[in-house]
């Protein structure tokens, strides 16, 4: 029964020894995470911001119309050749 209480003991120990670096870094990464995802986020502002005065955005959409209606187009002329 001794052998068993120091071994309790022992992990108690290790895991208070542990705890402490493991949630620093825990911390760490999540404050990490949290920097990464606020420049992602300016960073696609500023690529918004960018398409929205180049008019970029308005061809691309422009262009993804087009390609649907010939997708439409050619659906069509399959099934009436068909």
């Amino acid at each position: 029964m001794h052998q068993s209480s120091s071994i309790s003991e022992i992990y108690y120990v290790l895991s208070f020894i542990l705890a402490r670096p493991a949630s620093f870094f825990l911390c760490a990464i999540v404050g990490n995470k949290g920097t990464i995802v606020s420049a992602n986020n300016n960073l696609r502002k500023s690529i918004r911001k960018y398409a929205l005065e180049s008019r970029l955005l308005d061809l691309i959409v422009h262009a993804e119309i087009e390609k649907g209606i010939q997708r439409t187009v050619k659906k069509l002329l399959k099934t009436k050749i068909s």
